[in-house]
């Protein structure tokens, strides 16, 4: 790697000399009439040293961008004397796309405001050939508070406004048959979102404290764009429909204390409604559904402490949702001769669960925990039920003061109906398969974690956990059929020298996931994906990840250095001969240099590295994708609307300085 320093980055640490060096230090604190200010201001810089090309750089800039050019941090307080009123300011990275401020206000046991402006991007792709920037920004406005008339009642109010902006990837299946009947688009991002919520509380220390709220949810898609291509049949796509949604939410505890028990409630009811236009499969506008959904949600659970050893915990929910797209006719014209897809994902349904469980606490060293589950979910138009119940233990364990010990299992049989969806094909009498619904079938699961904590020495910890689990679906004549897994991983932390803190962790994951695809024909074409050698699909995957710190304070006082390294590498073995192993690393170095002249000023030098690698089997497929027998070519360029990043390397040198009040 050539580093080449900028000329702006030089002058700025010229000038942070000369401030540093000619500062005599100030003052301890800074008064402002009845009020004191604190915090930090933060300003800077950073560069890219060799950066890689924009088509290479999609998944080191997925979430956040690269932080170079001005960067800036600032925390400032204003606070009274007595300590009761207040005022707060915070930034981060202003300018950029991960930007963040906030704005408090606010006295102790009277009133609080805040008001924040944030931003996130998320990248999907950067070698798109006709859109090199598939990505979406999300912006944040979000206002809230709360008012105290009494010691007793609490009047509080947020709102959340989201904007997202952009474009991101798309896949609309064209029909059943043939698994290659799809085709990929982008979709055009413009749409706001508001949520509002506000309220009361009212607070009985110790006894009773209850709140009674509304929200309303509003989403507002502005783009009335119909995506499609007229060569193609039943690839005509609306976007995301405008909707409202509204809830009344009552929520409540209250402390028996004549019983040793503690119980919580809530309680909510909502309603939602979307009327915007409906379009059909050759995309043309048919009329507005008027749609209204109902939900009802409601919790008890409580907390019984009979004696000091026994603690009894038990709760129940409930979630009735009600959905009457369904029963639209103007929705079952629109999709057609895949209605009976559009049902499958449509449905009302109904949710409860029951959970009880027991804490005994033998002795200072010895406790457990038992526990039973009931879930149960009912859905409409037979389109699926489940029943599961789940046996629960644990122990915790200390024989030694150098030593801890925990450990759980749990054990959980589902029982399902109605499982499979089916289909109508055209010219055909009998019904054949369409899909699995694998959330709907019979389940089999054990679950059982560990982990042992061992302090051998003051200065050392050590910890060890494992975890297993292995799902079987044993009712699936085609789709998942088993999903298991395990993981191990180790931690230690070092003190050598109270001037030196350093931690070192390994974690592996293994996964393995068995499917069944379907045998028969729909519409005279094969059940399998072109190229699987089925019916039995297996995927195995396995990640491993390493994970280094050190804080080292190489003069008391005065200069520090915080380091911190990671590195990941996961292979995804598809056992398919046309399908290569994806391997995929990515690696992250973040060092940092801090050096304080005095009780106001430091200074900061920091070097971030990260790279990430692809197989270069799995990314030459991706490039020229597979025809449907199977072969290599057809150019699908499936990369092209993400899940696809090229290697890339980047190296990043920041600068800052820094006042403290």
């Amino acid at each position: 790697m050539k580093v080449k320093i900028k000329r702006e980055f030089l002058v700025f640490f010229l000038a942070v000399m000369f401030i540093t060096l000619t500062c005599r230090g100030g003052i301890a604190e800074m008064d402002a009439g009845n009020y004191t200010l604190g915090g930090y201001i933060s300003l800077g810089g950073g560069f890219l040293a060799d950066p890689p090309l924009h088509r290479n750089a999609g998944f080191l800039e997925k979430y956040i961008p690269f932080p170079e050019g001005f960067l800036a941090e600032t925390d400032l307080s204003l606070k009274s004397k007595d300590g009761l009123e207040y005022y707060r300011f915070w930034m981060s990275h202003p300018g950029l796309r991960d930007q963040d401020f906030l704005l408090q206000a606010g006295k102790l046991g009277v009133y609080h405001s805040e008001i924040e402006y944030d931003s996130l991007q998320h990248l999907y792709s950067t070698v798109n050939p006709f859109d090199t920037s598939i990505r979406t920004l999300v912006q944040r406005l979000r206002f809230s508070g709360y008012y105290n008339p009494t010691l007793n009642i609490t009047l509080f109010a947020e709102n959340d406004f989201l904007k997202r902006t952009g474009s991101q990837p798309g896949t609309y299946i064209t029909g059943p048959g043939n698994p290659l009947n799809f085709f990929t688009y982008i979709r055009p991002i413009d749409d706001k979102q508001n949520d509002l919520k506000v309220g009361v509380e009212y607070d009985q220390p110790v006894v009773f404290q209850g709140r009674v709220s509304y929200h309303f949810s509003n989403f507002d898609n502005e783009n009335d764009l119909v995506l499609g291509r007229q060569n193609t049949t039943n690839s005509f796509v609306a976007l995301p429909p405008s909707n409202k949604a509204n809830y009344v939410t009552g929520e409540g505890s209250l402390n028996l204390l004549a019983y040793k028990t503690r119980l919580t409630g809530s309680f909510s009811y909502g309603w939602l409604s979307e009327n915007d236009l409906v379009i059909d499969r050759n995309g043309v506008t048919i009329g507005d559904p008027g749609l209204d959904d109902s939900t009802v949600n409601a919790n008890i659970s409580g907390v019984t402490r009979l004696w000091p050893p026994l603690t009894l915990r038990y709760s129940y929910n409930y979630y009735d949702f009600s959905n009457d797209s369904t029963m639209n006719q103007l929705l079952e014209t629109a999709f057609g001769e895949n209605q009976a897809l559009f049902k499958a994902e449509h449905y009302s349904y109904l949710r409860q669960g029951v959970n009880l469980g027991a804490d005994y606490k033998v002795n200072q060293k010895m406790a457990f925990t038992v526990g039973y589950s009931w879930k149960g979910v009912s859905r409409k138009h037979e389109l699926g039920s489940t029943s599961s119940h789940s046996p629960q233990t644990g122990l915790r364990w200390s024989p030694t003061n150098w030593l801890s010990l925990n450990a759980n299992y749990a054990f959980t049989d589902r029982e399902g109906h109605n499982n499979v969806a089916f289909v109508n094909p055209t010219g055909e009498a009998t019904q054949v398969p369409l899909t699995y619904k694998f959330y709907a079938g019979n389940l089999i699961r054990n679950n059982a974690n560990f982990i042992a904590e061992v302090y051998p020495l003051n200065n050392v910890t050590f910890s060890l956990n494992f975890s297993i689990y292995n799902d079987n679906f044993t009712d699936s004549d085609f789709g998942i059929q088993r999903d298991r897994g395990w993981s191990a991983g180790a931690d230690v932390s070092w003190s050598p020298h109270d001037r030196v803190a350093l931690s070192l962790g390994y974690d592996h994951q293994q996964l393995r996931v068995k499917q069944l695809a379907a045998t028969f024909l729909i519409n005279d074409e094969p059940g399998l994906v072109g190229g699987d050698e089925g019916p039995t699909l297996i995927t195995s995957d396995s990640f491993d990840t390493v994970v280094a710190r050190a804080d080292i304070k190489l003069i008391p006082n005065k200069l520090s250095l915080k380091t911190s390294a990671s590195y990941s590498h996961s292979t995804s073995d598809f056992h398919n001969p046309v399908m290569p192993n994806l391997n995929e690393s990515y690696a992250d170095v973040d060092t940092w240099f801090n050096y304080r002249f005095n009780d106001h000023w430091d200074v900061g030098a920091g070097y971030i590295f990260q790279m990430f690698r692809i197989s270069s089997a799995y990314e030459r497929l991706f490039l020229r994708g597979i025809t449907a027998a199977g072969a290599p070519g057809n150019d699908q360029s499936l990369n092209t609307l993400g899940g696809f990043y090229p290697d890339a390397t980047a190296h990043v040198v920041q600068g800052f300085l820094q006042y403290r009040f």
